[in-house]
């Protein structure tokens, strides 16, 4: 099991736009034997107003409003707005013609892992209840039994459609010997052809998770810009190879290793993480998380005991106030399994089955409670080779 879940940063993509349509240009998109005018977002303030036609299945509406939120909103300036009932008109506040990106759901049984759906392409996914057809159209096994990724994959993929992005399979320089697709004549590619695509009938993960791949942002981003995500973050967050916490490695003191000595951040193959503080704490994000002035690790500092310090004694926190996003949709620039330790209160990786690093309380980590998601810095060109290199551990190695 590799530390790090890297998606593809070698691989090939392409992510391809429909075409826009406003006061200085036209483009025309053909889709299947349909060929039409597509607008983007960009000429909406890149604003995509979304509300559900039809009640209950809350379950699942949370799960695509998560996905389509950490993954297309969490990467370029875009948002998604609303998320609420749709205007119905003939009642206060309602409205049979406000335009949205309404979305109809329809039971199914329990095929195609109990989740589909389909959207229509850029700003012709608006409607009102007046038109009475919905720009997106979503389906699901009504006992809540969809498997979760499944209706991921749903969400990020329809809404990459409503973006403006067509099939992978069917962009320009499709390549049909790995899917076979039609060439859109009159698409635009962005970048090269990605077989993993969230857009791509027949990627890696057999459209069953909701991840985008690093060429699926290169091209969102050149279509919509990239979010300013790095406002009140810090950065040269680091995860130590010696005792798997996460430490501050932005001072030439590295703090203090429950191994001995200091820290260490093997830079040539580990990840710098960014990390939002000082911001609203959320149902999907933890406060009181705090640098150690002793140590230099991340603690918990939401208990009175203030738990367990390499140095001695219990943590003392200092400066910024972090808040940690858990539970969420993983991506291409995120990383799962960061743990609250019981013991020392640290936040470790807990990503090994039998490797759980070097507690200063004595032993391994013990794990509980959020799964926390951190964003690590990524640029968009080939790296050397991280999917091919482990951490290395008290036993396994490089």
């Amino acid at each position: 099991m590799y530390l790090f879940r890297i998606v593809a940063l070698v691989v090939m993509s392409v992510i391809t736009f429909a075409g826009i349509a406003d006061a200085q240009v036209t483009g025309k998109t053909k889709q299947g034997l349909a060929v039409r005018k597509v607008r983007l977002w960009t000429e909406n303030n890149n604003v995509i107003p979304v509300c559900w036609e039809t009640n209950g299945y809350d379950r699942e509406k949370e799960i695509v409003q998560e996905a389509v939120t950490h993954t297309w909103q969490e990467f370029a300036n875009i948002t998604f707005s609303g998320w609420g009932f749709c205007p119905i008109g003939g009642m206060i506040g309602g409205s049979a013609t406000a335009k949205q990106v309404r979305i109809r759901i329809s039971p199914q049984g329990k095929d195609n892992a109990g989740a589909g759906g389909s959207g229509r392409v850029g700003m012709d996914a608006l409607s009102s209840a007046q038109d009475n057809n919905p720009g997106m159209k979503m389906s699901f096994n009504p006992d809540g039994s969809a498997n979760k990724g499944r209706v991921e994959y749903i969400a990020v993929h329809e809404f990459g459609h409503v973006l403006g992005f067509i099939h992978e399979q069917d962009s320009p320089n499709h390549n049909e010997a790995h899917c076979a697709g039609a060439s859109e004549a009159n698409a635009t590619s962005l970048t090269d052809y990605d077989p993993d695509s969230v857009m791509n009938y027949c990627n890696k993960d057999k459209n069953m998770k909701g991840f985008l791949t690093l060429k699926d942002i290169e091209g969102l981003r050149k279509t919509y810009g990239t979010r300013n995500i790095r406002s009140k973050n810090q950065n040269e967050w680091w995860l130590c190879s010696k005792c798997y916490t996460l430490f501050y490695n932005g001072y030439a003191n590295k703090g203090v290793c429950s191994k001995g000595g200091g820290h260490h951040a093997n830079t040539a193959i580990q990840l710098n993480y960014f990390l939002p503080y000082d911001t609203p704490e959320t149902p999907k994000a933890q406060a009181n998380w705090r640098f150690c002035n002793k140590c230099h690790g991340m603690f918990w500092d939401g208990y009175p005991n203030k738990g367990s310090c390499p140095t001695g004694g219990g943590h003392v926190a200092q400066g910024y106030n972090f808040t940690l996003t858990h539970d969420v949709i993983g991506s291409a620039m995120t990383q799962e399994n960061w743990r609250f330790c019981t013991k020392c209160h640290g936040l470790f990786w807990d990503g090994y089955a039998a490797i759980k690093g070097s507690c200063p309380a004595g032993g391994g980590h013990t794990a509980q409670g959020y799964n926390f998601v951190l964003r690590h810095q990524q640029p968009f060109k080939p790296m050397k080779s991280l999917n091919n290199l482990r951490l290395k551990g008290p036993k396994p190695k490089q």
